[in-house]
């Protein structure tokens, strides 16, 4: 129906571009055979025939994150590009199009939330309706959909070009996404995964994710957000009422930002701030860190880059454990060596909430703040539960101590008095420490610190070599050819590339 829908509207629109009024016998004729047509096909899938279904199936929210942790686990550039577009397109709820057209000039970084302005939409040509913007959060618990560590993975692998206005440059980048979605669905293990939900991987489409997104906000929990504000942030009509009676309010963007996050909306970590740099870290050295993670930044992004690299230090032991050696994230300076994660990672955190942090949590609604207040009140109570069982004890260690001495006094022999003195005798004369060596010979010895740096060597050809034979030149930008030139990479053991001559490779390629 959706077809003939679409071939109906295109019929009237035939006789608006050439300026020509449609006779009223040909538009009630049309009317009357679309109508007959609607009533068969409805007959015809009543009685178990063509698809109930209209378009492409919604996304549900826990195959959106299988498939963003199967992308993240690809080695591929493609696969980075098309799990940026899908988390921030999810985020947005917006269309495709919508999403393709953001510029870097429409990105902006306000309180604990990115901000994304769209300045033309399907259902607003003229641009005429406010610049509002829609709030994409941090989502610390899942860093595989985590909008704002997608943005800095893709950032590390994508180099800034001057110039550049798009955040996804290019100009075929629909059906870039639309062939890599294509490839991604007869994956065996995407396929295995599709196969066991009984889910065509035709039915999956660009769409999905907007489908997805406004479904899971909409009714994914009891306590979701206005539908109003969702009606907003996915750009759909509310006519008649829409900007005179229904306007805009930060407020229900923001709550639906979190959601549609996948933050759990039905614990006090709904609240959590995205990872940041600690209040007093010295500026210097966070745009020291930019400029290397994140070279040719644009400086009205360097808000968003100071979050986006915050996100990847937090989460750099994760993605180091599941992502595949090959991976281009790997060869960035951030994960290539350790020095630069050493000297940033002392001043990242991430909680749910701090007095003195230089940000506070927004869209937090009243349940979750009550939610708050209850674990708050928990732990207090835990704790005052554990300072009362130490205090009994430290009262029965006093008045055992007290009876103790009085019986010592007295001359009476006790136990716990006739232990420690055996005890003290024992120490005193070495016995303890012979006993502690025979029943632990095998006690870890003290590591040796400071011990010199080596490097690794590898046999092969009957000889020693500074690289192994399965050795291959890493692939990457001119910036990164040239780090690896100069100090090699650390995690796999090379040694600068400088030191290479050339019967140290196994092959003339």
């Amino acid at each position: 129906m959706s077809s003939h829908s679409s071939h109906r509207s295109g019929l009237f629109h035939l006789f608006v571009a050439y300026h020509v009024t449609m006779p009223q016998e040909l538009e009630k004729e049309v009317s009357n055979h679309f109508k007959g047509l609607k009533r068969k096909v409805a007959s015809v899938i009543a009685a178990g025939g063509g698809k109930i279904k209209v378009g492409k199936d919604p996304l549900a929210f826990s195959l959106y994150r299988f498939l963003g942790l199967i992308l993240l686990q690809l080695d591929t550039r493609d696969s980075i590009f098309a799990r940026t577009f899908m988390i921030i397109a999810w985020n947005l709820m917006a269309r495709s199009a919508n999403t393709f057209d953001i510029c870097i000039s429409h990105m902006e970084w306000q309180g604990d939330a990115l901000c994304i302005y769209f300045s033309q939409m399907k259902n607003d040509q003229m641009g005429e309706r406010p610049r509002d913007p829609r709030h994409i959060y941090a989502n610390p618990l899942c860093p595989e959909i985590c909008g704002i560590l997608s943005l800095g993975i893709f950032w590390s692998c994508y180099a800034f070009e001057e110039g550049e206005m798009r955040l996804f440059p290019g100009n075929n980048q629909y059906d870039r996404f639309r062939k890599i979605l294509a490839r991604l669905v007869v994956l065996e293990q995407v396929a295995d995964e599709l196969e066991r939900r009984a889910i065509d991987p035709s039915s999956l489409g660009t769409h999905s994710m907007r489908k997805g997104a406004s479904t899971f906000c909409a009714s994914g929990s009891t306590s979701c957000p206005p539908s109003a504000a969702i009606h907003l942030r996915a750009g759909w009509s509310l006519q008649g009422v829409q900007d005179t009676y229904i306007r805009y309010e930060s407020a229900g963007d923001m709550y639906v930002g979190r959601t549609v996050s996948g933050l759990p909306i039905d614990s006090p970590e709904f609240a959590s701030l995205p990872p940041h740099f600690k209040q007093g870290t010295e500026s210097q050295l966070i745009k020291r860190a930019l400029g290397m993670v994140f070279p040719n930044m644009p400086f009205h992004l360097t808000a968003i880059g100071e979050f986006a690299m915050a996100s990847l230090v937090y989460h750099h032991e994760y993605l180091v454990k599941i992502l595949p050696p090959t991976h281009p994230l790997l060869n960035s300076v951030l994960f290539r060596t350790s020095h630069l994660y050493d000297e940033l990672s002392p001043f990242v955190v991430c909680v749910e909430k701090e007095t003195d942090a230089p940000i506070r949590a927004t869209g937090i609604p009243a349940h979750v703040t009550i939610l708050s207040q209850l674990k708050e009140m928990t732990l207090s109570w835990q704790e005052n539960v554990r300072a009362q069982n130490e205090n009994v004890q430290k009262i029965v260690e006093g008045v055992t101590k007290v009876l103790e001495e009085k019986a010592v006094g007295l001359g009476t022999v006790t136990y716990a008095g006739l232990s420690d003195a055996i005890k003290k005798c024992l120490e005193e004369a070495g016995i303890m420490r012979v006993v502690e060596a025979i029943e632990n010979p095998h006690a870890p010895q003290p590591e040796i610190t400071n011990a010199p740096q080596t490097t690794a060597l590898y046999t092969w050809g009957g000889k020693l070599h500074l690289f192994p034979e399965s050795f291959q030149f890493p692939t990457g930008s001119v910036l990164e050819a040239w780090q690896y030139w100069c100090v090699g990479d650390e995690s796999r053991g090379y040694p600068p590339l400088k030191k290479m001559a050339l019967d140290y490779l196994a092959t003339k390629n």
